[in-house]
């Protein structure tokens, strides 16, 4: 089976799912008990139908995983020409969705990246590939490190309420209770998430909400032109209008 393949195969989908629970339990401590062994169980059914190929990209994948717990100090190698060229290639198939080679790309070549950019750019290729879950893991790993990157943080959330809207409806409220202490980027996708659910909840509530998002995302767009960050965000500066615009009508 080609590489390219592997994202589309369900067996292998539901096997790195189950492979980043269990990794879950080993690194908060059950990974001995009933609930791992289950999903062990579990792993079995499309373990037994991936192929060689799939089986080695399994592994490599579990090491990223491993690499999310991994907290000793490391050194960054030196840059190199070819080291780039190589990460420029990476970054060329996770646009082209050739999702494998991507991840082998950054494990080859992970002691020339930080480790922040490393769980970024991992997540990004998890968030590519349409499994939220996956990327918050690595998208939190890297905010975590880099806790000052409004960009991490941006994408943190923005997979949070993709794979799971309640608690991302949650950390939007946290955000936007304190705009001024957050980057505008970040207070403008948590209105974009509270005003995207609002459908879904009472008519009463969804507009009261949506109009107290009106001040906050007006701050917000303030804030980016007076920084100059309008000259070079104009895709979030659209979507602070179409934000303010929708909540108008609310």
């Amino acid at each position: 089976m080609l590489a390219t393949a592997f994202f589309d195969n369900s067996d292998f989908l539901e096997y790195i799912r189950l492979l980043a629970k269990l990794h879950v339990g080993i690194e908060e401590g059950w990974d001995e008990m009933p609930q791992a062994e289950a999903l062990r169980e579990q792993m079995d059914e499309p373990g037994s139908r991936l192929s060689r190929e799939e089986i080695m990209s399994v592994n490599g994948i579990s090491a990223d995983f491993y690499s999310l717990t991994d907290n000793s100090p490391q050194e960054v190698l030196p840059m190199t020409a070819d080291v780039m060229a190589d990460l420029n290639a990476g970054l060329q198939a996770r646009k082209s969705g050739e999702l494998n080679k991507a991840l082998e790309i950054l494990r080859k070549n992970a002691a020339y990246v930080p480790a922040a950019s490393l769980a970024y750019l991992r997540g990004r290729v998890w968030l590519d590939a349409g499994e939220y879950s996956l990327a918050l893991t690595f998208l939190e790993r890297a905010s975590e490190l880099d806790p000052n990157n409004a960009n991490y943080r941006y994408l943190t959330l923005h997979s949070l309420s993709l794979s799971d809207p309640a608690h991302g409806a949650e950390r939007a409220r946290a955000v936007l209770a304190n705009p001024e202490g957050n980057p505008p980027e970040l207070v403008i996708k948590a209105a974009d998430i509270l005003s995207g659910q609002s459908r879904s909840r009472p008519a009463d509530q969804s507009r009261q909400e949506l109009k107290s998002l009106i001040p906050i995302v007006q701050n917000s767009v303030f804030r980016m032109e007076a920084s100059g960050e309008d000259e070079t965000r104009l895709e979030l500066l659209g979507d602070a209008h179409r934000i303010i615009d929708y909540c108008s009508k609310g």
